[in-house]
């Protein structure tokens, strides 16, 4: 008996277009049956109707002409166009810090000070140096002039004693010739022998004078190349206290250098970001310069280093238009340009991401470095192009043969190439699905560029099933709740 009024109680609820709860722990069994069995009448009305077959009826929209701009998504960090670091190339303490966070600068402008004592000294000491070498370069071109002229006194005494000799030889030849012509009237005895003795003496001391002649003028001759060699040697010195003045010169300008140094200029002109000294730190340039400040030189342009996935690299060029926007301001929109397509890969946990460089304008100096941006990059854009929906791109009408295509699934989807087949549905007059071939262009995920087909703006697309009159108290729809106690 109980079974026949649990299956009274399901044809009633079957009956029932809309959901039933019977809660039979709250209601007598009789009151439950009574309740099912006046439903009874209503089943059998629904049975019959749905006895009889309805054709479907379709959802439509119009193809219309719009913007198609389909867009890919990245994320990356904003950064001014030149960033400088201005370190120190001496070791000291820092005496003077003359800027501070966001200070504008000019190229050149004394920023910091470093203590300068030991510089100054350094200076000094090597300004006294040269001064020390250029006395020495006077006194060695004085000890040159000197030498220069016993040079040139060795070589007159030179001359002179070459003249000496000449006139010696010359005496020496005449008292030969004068002793050949009288030894055979000695011989012979016609000139008296005192006569030949004095001859013979004659040429006896010509002869000595010719040979002391001789002597002088090699001991002139050795003068002269002594006095050679002592101006080559002077000559050297002079020389090398020549060097030594540029030497000189050349430590003075470098301590000059690094006196000018302890002066920490602006390279550039530009807005101070970061300053990582205090007044009075010890700086320590032995292996690395120290970072004392960071300087951007123009906040008015910035750019964004994007990490592009490499799925989505192929589809960037340079001079693409970008929109982004910061968490600082969500509901402002700025604009740029893709000015660079770094080459070099950047791999995170296996993950192989490029780098990508947009220049934005920043005139009201709202963006600031470090800040994240999420933009949106313009890789298609159509003007006034022939669309449909996306969804008349996936309709197939039942029991189609088009239902069960694979590539029918996935029409509409983005693609990077320039035609894809696809086909949509119109409704004849008959109310029956047409299919129409058509070539599809780029797409933004809600509707898709038609390229070619026999397709005209206005006309009706099927883009899904209509529901049905009543179609919430459909019987699929049932829902019984029982709550037994």
């Amino acid at each position: 008996m109980r079974s026949i009024l649990f299956a009274i109680v399901f044809i009633g609820a079957a009956a029932m277009p809309g959901p039933l709860v019977i809660p039979f722990g709250e209601q007598p069994v009789v009151e439950k049956v009574t309740a099912a069995l006046a439903r009874l009448p209503t089943f059998m009305n629904s049975m019959n109707s749905r006895a009889t077959p309805v054709a479907p009826s379709y959802r439509t929209e119009a193809v219309k002409r719009g913007d198609i701009i389909t867009t890919v998504q990245a994320a990356g960090t904003i950064n001014a166009l030149v960033v400088v670091d201005v370190g120190s190339q001496l070791s000291g303490r820092v005496k003077e810090l003359y800027v501070d966070f966001n200070s504008k600068v000019e190229a050149g402008q004394v920023i910091a000070r470093v203590e300068p004592e030991i510089y100054e000294a350094r200076v000094a000491q090597a300004q006294a140096e040269l001064e020390m070498a250029q006395t020495q370069v006077s006194v060695q071109r004085a000890q040159v002039e000197r030498v220069r002229a016993e040079l040139e006194t060795a070589k007159a005494r030179h001359d002179s004693a070459m003249a000496q000799t000449t006139r010696a030889q010359v005496a020496l030849d005449g008292a030969a010739q004068e002793l050949e012509r009288k030894r055979p009237l000695a011989e012979r005895k016609v000139i008296a022998a005192g006569e030949w003795e004095r001859d013979h003496t004659a040429y006896k001391s010509a002869e000595a004078q010719a040979v002391g002649a001789r002597a002088e003028e090699q001991s002139q001759e050795a003068a002269v190349r002594a006095a050679q060699a002592a101006l080559g040697m002077a000559e050297a010195q002079l020389a090398n206290t020549l060097a030594q003045v540029k030497q000189k010169e050349a430590v003075l300008r470098q301590a000059q250098i690094d006196l000018d140094r302890t002066y920490i200029r602006a390279p550039v002109t530009g807005t101070v970001i970061n300053r990582t000294v205090s007044g009075g730190q010890t700086l320590a340039a032995g292996l690395q310069t120290p970072v004392l400040f960071t300087i951007a030189q123009d906040l008015t342009r910035m750019q964004v280093e994007a990490s592009v996935v490499e799925a989505d690299i192929s589809r960037f060029a340079v001079g693409q238009p970008v929109t982004f926007t910061v968490d600082a301001y969500p509901e402002r929109i700025f604009e740029g340009t893709v000015r660079q397509i770094r080459k070099a890969p950047q791999v995170v946990q296996n993950v192989v991401t490029y780098v990508a460089v947009i220049a934005a304008d920043n005139p009201d100096e709202l963006l600031l470095p470090g800040m994240t941006a999420n933009l949106q990059v313009i890789v298609a854009a159509r003007k006034n192009a022939l669309t449909v929906p996306n969804a008349a791109l996936r309709f197939r009408p039942e029991n189609s043969d088009e239902a069960s295509r694979d590539a029918a699934a996935s029409a509409g989807t983005e693609t990077d190439s320039d035609t894809a087949p696809g086909r949509v549905f119109v409704p004849e007059r008959s109310g029956e699905p047409k299919p129409v071939a058509v070539d599809l262009g780029t797409t933004d995920g809600r509707a898709t560029e038609v390229l070619a087909g026999e397709l005209y703006e206005g006309q009706e697309v099927i883009t899904g099933l209509a529901a049905p009159a009543g179609s919430d108290e459909d019987a699929s729809s049932l829902l019984i709740k029982f709550r037994l106690r």
